[in-house]
C-alpha cells in the first residue's frame, strides 16, 4: 500500500468549477502506474518482456470534487493477483484526510506482438494486500442494451492514441461525457462510473458511439465491428 500526492491544476477543472471526472480518472490511473513502477513491474519493466499493461474494467465513485489548486492524495494497493487479471484498489483523500473518492481497476498484461493476454505468474515482486474498500462494489460486468437513444460516428485520431498504440482509456470516458447535455453537469454530479474495455481501437478506425439517457443512469457503448467498450454513469 502506497500513497501518491497530486494537485488540481487549472486544466483539470471543468465549467462547474471543480475537478472533472476525466481528470479524476486520469489521476487514479496515474497512481496505478506510479505504484507499479515503484514495485518493479511498471510499463518500462514490461517493455523488456515485449509486453504492456491494459485496463480491463474500471469503477470509480466520487463524493466530492476538489477545486483548482487543491492538493489531494491517492492510496493504492494490489488486492488480488490471479492467472490473467490483477485487481487494484484506490482511495482518494483531500489534504485533511477526508475520503473524496474510491476506485477499483482490473488489469491484464498483453503481448505487444500478438496483442493477447499473457499469464501474470512471473510478477514475483508484486505484493498483494487482500483488503477491499469498505462499502464499494466491484466493477460491474456490463452488457449492451437492445437500443440506444442517440448515436454519432467518430474516427480515432492522433490525440486519441496513447503510448500503447491504441485509444487512451480516458478518451473513451471523454467521448461519453461529450454526448451528455451540459445542463446535466450543472444540476447533477456523477456518483459512480463503470467501464468495461473489450477490444482495442486504433488510429484511423471508424467507431459508432451510442448513449442512452435515463434519469439516474446513462449507458454508453463504443462499437466497431463488435463492441469495443461499454460504460454506465450513475448520477445524483
Amino acid at each position: 500500500m502506497a500513497t501518491y500526492e497530486y494537485k488540481v491544476r487549472p486544466t483539470d477543472v471543468d465549467f462547474t468549477g471543480a475537478q472533472s471526472m476525466l481528470s479524476l480518472c486520469d489521476s487514479i490511473l496515474l497512481s496505478a502506474g506510479e505504484d507499479a513502477d515503484a514495485g518493479g513491474f511498471g510499463v518500462r519493466n514490461l517493455d523488456e518482456h515485449n509486453a504492456t499493461w491494459v485496463l480491463s474494467r474500471f469503477a470509480v465513485e466520487r463524493d466530492r470534487a476538489p477545486v483548482s489548486g487543491e492538493h489531494f492524495k491517492i492510496t493504492t494497493w494490489v488486492q488480488s493477483l490471479d492467472r490473467i487479471f490483477t485487481t487494484r484498489h484506490h482511495m482518494v483523500f483531500d489534504a485533511r484526510d477526508h475520503l473524496m473518492a474510491r476506485a477499483t481497476t482490473l488489469w491484464s498484461i498483453i503481448d505487444l506482438a500478438s496483442r493477447k493476454p499473457v499469464p501474470l505468474e512471473w510478477l514475483e515482486n508484486c505484493a498483494v494486500e487482500p483488503h477491499d474498500i469498505p462499502g464499494m462494489n466491484r466493477p460491474l460486468r456490463l452488457r449492451p442494451l437492445p437500443s440506444y437513444e442517440c448515436e454519432e460516428r467518430r474516427t480515432v485520431r492522433y490525440s486519441d492514441i496513447d503510448f500503447n498504440g491504441h485509444t487512451n482509456t480516458v478518451r473513451y470516458i471523454g467521448w461519453m461525457l461529450d454526448m451528455t447535455a451540459p445542463e446535466r453537469f450543472r444540476s447533477h454530479t456523477i456518483k459512480r462510473l463503470d467501464a468495461n474495455f473489450i477490444k482495442e481501437s486504433v488510429l484511423g478506425q471508424s467507431l459508432t458511439l451510442k448513449l442512452d439517457r435515463c434519469r439516474d443512469t446513462d449507458s454508453f457503448i463504443v462499437m466497431g465491428a463488435t463492441p469495443v467498450m461499454l460504460a454506465s454513469m450513475e448520477w445524483r
